[in-house]
């Protein structure tokens, strides 16, 4: 990947994928039966949001990429960089709406929380699977384990805390899943969700951030510096629409052939 020297994005290589202003049409979102019949209105209201002061998008929104850098993240690895617009005061926060297909937020046979939560969202904007795609592929330096997974975008987020005096880092468990099934607003003004409670099918809005780092190295004892892959960190998780019971049976299924 070619990039300036201060980490932006180089506009001759990039510029024509960008994703600009997508006119979204309320026919163009992916629906199910049980969606309320004014549901898929006040969907188009996220996929379509714009908050260019708070550096929020919907993927459909998202600036040109030409006018973005990579930047360092204060108190992370410096092995870690983060997208953000040139000369914005906060890193990009892009929103992906989608159908829960499989989530990641426990051990196995356990209610103890995982070091690293996973989900496995699909879009309900086929172009938003397109725009996800495009960033990940344009980014990574090395074939390897992309957060995409057939028509799925994988988000996750560490969940690893330790306390001073201590060599060891300990799971905590996900406290930022918010009910927002009938009003989304401020945080601190809505409900929060046990993770326990989301089911296959609910549709779910990711607030994430788009962080590049370099991968473990072919022993997995160090970071790979000469290499770079993609990933999608939650900010925010929140319920629009919780799906019927016949419906989400099964979300977390540690028999299938998804490697997290």
């Amino acid at each position: 990947m070619a990039n300036d020297i201060d980490g932006r994005v180089n506009p001759a290589t990039h510029a024509e994928s960008a994703s600009l202003d997508i006119d979204v049409d309320v026919s163009m979102i992916s629906t199910q039966p049980f969606y309320p019949d004014n549901f898929t209105a006040r969907l188009h209201s996220f996929l379509t949001h714009k908050d260019p002061g708070k550096q929020i998008y919907a993927l459909s929104q998202m600036p040109h990429l030409a006018t973005c850098n990579w930047r360092g993240r204060t108190n992370f690895a410096k092995e870690t960089t983060i997208l953000a617009c040139r000369g914005a005061q906060f890193p990009l926060k892009l929103w992906i709406v989608g159908e829960l297909v499989t989530a990641y937020f426990f051990e196995q046979n356990s209610s103890d929380p995982l070091k690293r939560v996973n989900l496995y969202i699909r879009p309900l904007l086929p172009t938003d699977m397109s725009t996800a795609e495009r960033l990940l592929h344009m980014f990574v330096s090395v074939e390897g384990d992309q957060p995409t997974l057939r028509d799925t975008v994988k988000v996750g987020r560490w969940q690893t805390q330790r306390k001073r005096g201590s060599t060891e880092t300990t799971a905590t468990p996900f406290t930022i899943l918010y009910d927002a099934t009938t009003t989304f607003c401020a945080k601190d003004q809505m409900t929060t969700l046990d993770p326990s409670q989301l089911g296959r099918g609910d549709v779910l809005l990711a607030e994430v951030e788009v962080v590049r780092y370099h991968p473990m190295d072919a022993d997995n004892h160090s970071p790979d510096l000469s290499k770079w892959e993609i990933r999608f960190d939650i900010q925010a998780l929140s319920l629009l629409l919780q799906a019927p019971e016949e419906y989400n049976d099964v979300v977390d299924n540690r028999e299938s052939n998804v490697e997290i």
